[in-house]
């Protein structure tokens, strides 16, 4: 993890098993997912919600 600070959120999203993080923070992105959560930029969130692509 490059940003430490997001080690919180991280972690929240595990306990709480989350679908996916949603999420614009470079930082975080480029870590592609956390254990099984995929972390997405808010337009591959809507593209899946719409159907047109599918979450990692």
């Amino acid at each position: 993890m490059r940003d430490h600070k997001d080690a919180p959120l991280a972690a929240a999203s595990v306990v709480a098993e989350v679908d996916a993080l949603v999420t614009g923070d470079k930082d975080l992105l480029v870590l592609k997912q956390i254990g099984t959560i995929p972390i997405l930029r808010t337009k591959e969130l809507l593209e899946h919600i719409d159907g047109r692509s599918k979450v990692p």
